[in-house]
């Protein structure tokens, strides 16, 4: 529908957004490492050059896809053929997300067989989506594990409380602009054990569990206050 109204052709950025540096939670410039079976540079294009989003976007696949394989495995044995083509389906549209090619074509031949119920070749692309997934979440999970830059330490607690209280709003509202605020909060914050209940609340997030992530930023609030 674009095409139809807006002519083909180069378009020169505004000067702004041609000099932005790609940034990680908490405003620090990041330039990903190579990450076999993932193509960075088309997943950071697909999110605008947001390389901060694209690395949440990686570390939800991770932490909610891990299982898929052998979830299509247990709906096979069991005869729910429906599931495991659903299963099949959504495993490649989200390696489609973050650009990992390989593992996307596979999920595609996987989703392929289970719909037209050729049982012959699932072994083997069940075996071959399973050794592609496992290399793609353990370089995700290599790179997430990778030191942050430091947090600036200046922080106390009750200069970050009303960002608290801010990201306390938008968990409420299931707003997604919560996972930017808390990285901005994770970055100003150097005292130990709030950081780990923070993080708790990141991983929260990454699985899309707002309500806990309210739980736990309250029982954090209401021992620090």
């Amino acid at each position: 529908a674009l095409l139809r109204w807006i002519p083909p052709g180069n378009r020169n950025l505004p000067e702004s957004a041609a000099e932005a540096p790609d940034e990680a939670p908490g405003g620090a410039t990041t330039v990903l490492p190579e990450m076999p079976g993932i193509d960075t540079a088309d997943g950071i294009a697909r999110m605008t050059g947001n390389v901060g989003a694209y690395l949440r976007l990686l570390s939800k696949f991770a932490d909610n896809q891990e299982n898929t394989v052998a979830e299509i495995r247990k709906a096979v044995e069991r005869g729910d053929t429906e599931t495991a083509t659903r299963l099949a389906h959504t495993l490649k549209g989200v390696a489609g997300n973050i650009s990992a090619a390989s593992l996307q074509q596979v999920g595609h031949a996987l989703e392929a067989v289970l719909k037209e119920g050729k049982t012959e070749k699932l072994e083997d692309l069940m075996t071959s989506a399973a050794q592609e997934l496992e290399r793609v979440i353990a370089t995700i999970r290599t790179v997430r594990q990778q030191p942050s830059p430091a947090a600036s330490g200046t922080s106390s607690f009750a200069d970050v409380l009303p960002g608290l209280h801010k990201l306390r709003d938008l968990l409420t509202q299931y707003d997604s602009e919560a996972e930017d605020l808390l990285s901005d909060i994770l970055g100003q914050v150097s005292d130990p054990a709030v950081l780990a209940s923070l993080k708790v609340v990141q991983g929260q997030l990454t699985r899309d569990d707002f309500d806990g992530a309210v739980v736990t930023l309250d029982s954090l609030m209401g021992k620090l206050a």
